[in-house]
């Protein structure tokens, strides 16, 4: 894999970096809104045992895939999933957006052509500038909460594609794909000898089965499943990510991530280590209220004709106002942050995080009424 000077300069100026400024990692304020996930203030024993590791000599370069403790912690977590995966098959990447780049790069050259749907994050998008790659469109449903068109799935997977990246829930709406769409997901996948790649990093804030459950009750093995490893316990900026993927594609993406990042952060994979404890009962109380403050800004949503997009995932709601960029600049000028929806080819909507230190349906009603 090879990107010359000049294919980066150009890939930049095409704006990919650019459209991520409607997208933040954590939220920076309490008027913040544009990410995907809450962050709890970080747990002093949490910053107490990377302190600790570092202390103990732990200052040095450490296993490209991750430590041994972390990689098989990972593996006990999403085997508490339904996922059906060994340390080996885990590499721990700094953050989500390097699990983006080094499936859809590595494995995209390994087994695509790719099938992308046509709203997505622009993480994504990111990844995919990266490198010119051979990539299909795939239609989504609006009515669906922007989850994948099978119909339209099919057809691309007719027409030669081969890597399938699904977002489930999906990052705009926080919509959750049923087993069903799941189980016939991998079953077109299966007909036409292609790959998924499952970004499935908010289904810790949906209730249901996760779809790692759903794939490995299946029997689909040809994937990646990949998330931020310890989201909403505040070590969001600490950038730790995953992949567990195929043992055939584990290799190369190791090896491509020891030519471009050495190892993911020493400090940051000890503290994500310390996280791990307890993470799913904290995951639990907090979807817990999130499911609360998301029933009051659905329901406000509505009441006040902002078209909302229910989804599962209570982090996120998307809404669709009569006018999307009208709505943004009031939010703008009460010092609201939000997403505009057309960051991820969605014009006409706005994504808005739900977190458990404000009221959603305050800012929605303070919005659409002029006032601070």
């Amino acid at each position: 894999m090879t990107l010359s000077t000049s294919g980066a300069h150009t890939s930049h100026a095409r704006g990919a970096l650019s459209s991520l400024r409607d997208i933040a990692p954590m939220p920076m304020s309490d008027h913040d809104l544009r990410g995907d996930q809450p962050s709890l203030p970080l747990d002093s024993g949490v910053a107490d045992a990377a302190a600790t590791a570092l202390e103990q000599g732990q200052t040095h370069y450490v296993d490209v895939p991750g430590i041994p403790q972390l990689r098989e912690a990972a593996a006990r977590l999403l085997g508490a999933q339904g996922a059906a995966c060994q340390s080996a098959n885990i590499i721990v990447t700094a953050g989500l957006q390097e699990a983006r780049f080094l499936t859809l790069q590595i494995v995209g050259d390994l087994a695509g052509p790719l099938v992308v749907p046509n709203v997505i994050h622009p993480g994504v998008e990111l990844a995919l500038d990266v490198r010119e790659l051979a990539v299909q469109r795939v239609a989504t449903d609006a009515t669906r909460g922007m989850r994948i068109d099978l119909a339209s799935l099919e057809a691309a997977l007719q027409a030669g594609g081969r890597l399938v990246y699904v977002e489930a829930p999906v990052r705009l709406t926080g919509a959750l794909y049923s087993e069903a769409e799941l189980r016939a997901i991998a079953e077109l996948a299966e007909r036409f000898s292609a790959g998924l790649i499952i970004d499935q990093g908010l289904a810790v804030w949906a209730d249901g089965q996760s779809p790692a459950a759903v794939l490995a009750a299946a029997g689909f093995n040809r994937l990646a499943l990949i998330g931020e490893l310890v989201p909403g316990l505040g070590l969001e900026s600490w950038q730790v990510g995953y992949i567990a993927a195929d043992t055939a594609w584990v290799p190369l993406m190791q090896s491509q991530k020891q030519i471009h990042m050495i190892c993911t952060s020493t400090p940051s994979q000890y503290a994500a280590l310390a996280a791990m404890e307890g993470a799913a009962d904290s995951w639990a109380a907090t979807r817990a209220t999130l499911q609360d403050r998301a029933t009051e800004a659905l329901a406000t949503a509505e009441v006040l004709g902002l078209r909302p997009i229910a989804g599962e995932c209570a982090s996120v709601l998307a809404i669709r106002p009569p006018d999307a960029e009208q709505f943004c600049a009031r939010a703008a000028s009460l010092g609201y942050q939000v997403s505009d929806g057309a960051a991820f080819h969605a014009p006409g909507t706005v994504r808005l995080a739900i977190d458990t230190r404000s009221s959603l349906a305050t800012m929605l009603s303070a919005v659409v009424e002029g006032r601070a």
